[in-house]
């Protein structure tokens, strides 16, 4: 199972996006960027939420890959 941290810097880099560029888009720090890519830290639901949606993800698949919000209705 590919780790959620590795799903959004994929999608960012397929974005063409560097992390500050998404910080400025999304409003989180680029160090908590690094953090969530490099799976040091898990995002709130709500900056799950918000990543989803700046990336084009699939926010079900993202909580499959976070067991903490396995049990989320999306």
């Amino acid at each position: 199972m590919v780790s959620l941290g590795r799903e959004i810097k994929k999608a960012r880099i397929d974005k063409g996006w560097n992390q500050v560029e998404l910080q400025e888009i999304t409003g989180i720090s680029q160090k908590h960027i690094s953090d969530i890519e490099r799976d040091r830290v898990d995002p709130r639901w709500s900056m799950m939420k918000r990543l989803a949606c700046v990336l084009d993800l699939d926010l079900a698949q993202l909580a499959r890959e976070d067991p903490r919000h396995a049990g989320h209705a999306v």
